[in-house]
């Protein structure tokens, strides 16, 4: 399965996922930094978390591209008015202010919309704690900047910030987070965009609802000197628009010290309920459950279901699984097995299937008769780089067991109904449509994170539900609230 958190980004043309965000190509190795100081299409088209990518603004960008190659056989830089070598330099930084409360004024720093696919960021810098409402969407705040350690050290003239972000949905609207949206520059106008894996809770990408906020942490890897600015570029949906928004990131603090939880810690222990995250998250493709506890592994992941009977509408294709997984929290690696039901254009026959992926690597077929009505039992297990995939059917009595060799970290535990994607000759991701499933339960759900078996509803760790709906806010399937003590819930199907 395609989990929600994206592959690699490719590069085959400059596509605009790079445009903005990526110092260098990966594949054709052309320096990103031209493009974005030059404008570029300024950011993601802007998706739910699932994120399949439309092919629009592929065409822009390789207009983009061309341009500014043609400025530069052109020799334009000096119309452009930068001596011939030299980088953008970042504006002087102010001295920040104190962390404002969600619902603050809005500043008259905040960004206008932007009506042009060329957006450049606004004039002013905002200040840390600086709450500035962008596109009548969202409340953006910039809460807090620190010098972090990282997963691993830095290289020679390099640091690790880790940037502190909270938003807030406005009244009647739903707001779009991607950490995609963001780089930070330094004085030498170098960009860097955040890397795959950084400081927990992440602000990875997802959405909130009308009034709801969500805060987390997006991490960058820097080349000093410093000052450093953050770039904010919020898409509005069509043509590449944006609204840009230019952060100073000072005082860079002290890092704070990362919760040091005993193996069972009681209720109440962490400083904020469910510590930080939001109790639900919309997704274009999950219904079910995620959870982790920060600074701990997740070292075992199970559940338990029934087979539901699908029922294939023969004008379409569609699917639908059901899986147990573990992920790295950080858009990298996913550890799954599960089962899954086909309809195939022309064909009211469902096809039942077993499989499991070490995502990003393809799927594989599991040889396992998969029949409506069947109990299974799924786990994946971690010790060390070996990674234990098992699933049983309970009612027949078949079982498949592999070991696989993975140095990945273990971050978040998942009990997932999905709406499967496919992967595009492009390189885009295409969320499929839902097959009719009627309703699955899973059962058994628990997770092994510190070192400690815990149920979904534990207080002791954060969990969240996972609502999956369209684009349009319409419900693709229900996740039920919690039920069996914290390890069980249903996901009923809705809309394909």
């Amino acid at each position: 399965m395609i989990e929600f958190q994206p592959p690699p980004r490719a590069c085959p043309a400059c596509t605009a996922e790079n445009l903005p965000f990526a110092t260098t190509c990966s594949t054709c190795g052309v320096d990103m930094r031209q493009v974005a100081a030059g404008g570029g299409p300024g950011g993601p088209s802007g998706s739910a978390v699932g994120r399949p990518r439309g092919g629009s603004l592929k065409l822009a960008a390789v207009i983009v591209v061309l341009i500014v190659i043609g400025l530069a056989a052109l020799d334009l830089t000096g119309i452009m008015g930068l001596p011939h070598g030299a980088a953008p330099s970042v504006p002087a930084v102010s001295a920040p202010g104190s962390v404002a409360q969600v619902g603050s004024a809005r500043p008259s720093s905040s960004a206008p919309a932007i009506s042009s696919p060329a957006a450049s960021p606004s004039a002013g810098l905002v200040r840390v704690g600086q709450p500035v409402e962008l596109a009548g969407v969202e409340r953006h705040t910039v809460l807090r900047v620190e010098a972090w350690p990282g997963l691993s050290p830095p290289g020679p003239g390099q640091r690790y910030l880790a940037v502190e972000i909270q938003v807030t949905a406005l009244p009647g609207q739903t707001a779009r987070f991607d950490q995609l949206y963001y780089t930070v520059g330094n004085a030498a106008g170098m960009l860097r965009n955040a890397p795959q894996v950084g400081r927990q809770p992440a602000l990875a990408y997802g959405s909130v609802g009308p009034g709801q906020s969500v805060v987390g942490w997006v991490s960058f890897l820097v080349p000093d000197p410093g000052p450093f600015i953050l770039n904010y570029h919020y898409p509005l949906g069509t043509n590449g628009e944006t609204v840009n928004e230019v952060v100073s990131l000072q005082p860079i603090l002290p890092p704070t010290p990362e919760p040091v939880l005993p193996a069972n810690p009681s209720p109440g222990s962490a400083a904020l309920p469910n510590f930080g995250y939001p109790g639900a998250l919309p997704s274009s493709n999950y219904s079910g459950y995620g959870a982790q506890l920060p600074g701990k592994a997740i070292s075992a992941v199970s559940g338990s279901w029934v087979q539901s009977t699908a029922h294939c509408a023969s004008r379409e294709s569609s699917s639908v699984a059901a899986w147990v997984g573990i992920d790295d929290g950080g858009l990298q690696d996913l550890e799954q097995l599960g089962t899954e039901v086909i309809c195939r254009p022309g064909s009211t026959r469902p096809v039942y299937r077993a499989w499991y992926e070490m995502y990003p690597l393809p799927q594989v077929a599991i040889p396992m008769a998969v029949r409506p009505g069947d109990h299974f039992s799924a786990s994946v297990t971690k010790r060390g780089t070996t990674w234990t995939l098992a699933i049983r059917d309970t009612t027949s009595g078949a079982h498949f067991t592999i070991n696989q060799t993975r140095n990945s970290a273990a971050i978040q535990a998942l009990w997932v109904v999905e709406a499967p994607a496919r992967l595009l000759a492009d390189g885009d991701l295409q969320i499929v449509p839902l097959t009719s499933f009627g309703r699955i339960t899973m059962t058994a759900c628990s997770a092994v994170a510190g070192g400690v078996r815990r149920t979904i509803v534990d207080s002791h760790w954060a969990h969240y539900r996972f609502d999956m709906r369209t684009t349009s806010n319409t419900a693709k399937a229900l996740t039920s609230r919690l039920t069996g003590g914290g390890s069980a819930f249903s996901s009923t199907w809705q809309h394909h």
